[in-house]
């Protein structure tokens, strides 16, 4: 198991305003392909201590439903809380597979040749596609919500990566 502690994420743009706080987040890698999204809230507090001081304690958290990426990415591969329904709503399903050639982001050289996925959750009162790319991350955050004004469209415009990354 492997972790990183992030201060901020693209799903606290949906709802954003100029008193919002970002929120604490922890991408949980449980062997080689999954990839789980926690977060800190009060009703469950201090995800990082619990998952530094004893990481079976957090066995109990990883499930379908907080499950942000399956690898390897396939078109039409479907991941996530499969109890919820049978018709990829509340699940995860990566649209499409294609070259990533957006240039112009600063810190990506633009020669090396990368896949980018669209993974798209759908639930019924809203829905999201985030574009990915192994390696660099998140490049694309699209949020609608169907019957508010809560909308996200964000895009990657820059990325620092170690040198043997670019």
């Amino acid at each position: 198991m492997r972790a990183a502690r992030l201060h901020g994420w693209v799903k606290d743009l949906v709802w954003f305003d100029g008193d919002r706080r970002p929120g604490d987040y922890i991408i949980v890698q449980i062997g080689a392909s999954h990839y789980h999204l926690l977060w800190d809230t009060p009703d469950n507090p201090n995800i990082w201590q619990k998952l530094t001081h004893d990481p079976s304690e957090l066995a109990s958290q990883l499930c379908g439903g907080n499950l942000f990426l399956e690898a390897p990415l396939l078109t039409g591969a479907i991941f996530g809380d499969f109890d919820k329904t049978s018709r990829a709503q509340y699940c995860s399903v990566v649209l499409d597979e294609h070259p990533f050639n957006r240039r112009g982001i600063h810190g990506v050289r633009s020669e090396r040749v990368r896949k980018e996925f669209n993974i798209r959750y759908w639930t019924n009162p809203d829905d999201s596609v985030t574009s990915f790319v192994p390696g660099l991350g998140v490049t694309e955050y699209v949020y609608r919500h169907h019957g508010t004004t809560a909308n996200c469209d964000v895009k990657l415009v820059e990325v620092y990566l170690p040198k043997a990354s670019r």
